[in-house]
């Protein structure tokens, strides 16, 4: 009798135990690895002010709020002259 009993609630442990783990890991990303909970300074239109210490104490910034990265390329503003936000200016 113990033994189907315990064979009937294994399918029950090993769900709650995966949920519990997922939901660890889950908590774990989000607080460790999410850009928008980081803390430190973020660039507002475009500018981003630094002090020498606090480029020292965080050298990673995220880039959030509708920035693009290109990697090897230095874009010059005459790139952008003419340049407009999809959607912008419709009415």
């Amino acid at each position: 009798m113990r033994d189907n009993y315990m064979r009937s609630i294994r399918p029950v442990i090993v769900m709650a135990s995966s949920a519990f783990l997922a939901v660890v890991a889950i908590l774990f990303l989000y607080y460790f690895d999410n850009k928008y909970t980081a803390g430190g300074k973020q660039a507002e239109n475009g500018i981003l002010r630094l002090t020498e210490e606090e480029a020292e104490n965080r050298p990673v910034r995220y880039l959030i709020e509708g920035w693009e990265y290109y990697p090897e390329v230095l874009l010059e503003p005459a790139a952008f002259r003419g340049w407009r936000k999809k959607g912008a200016g419709k009415s």
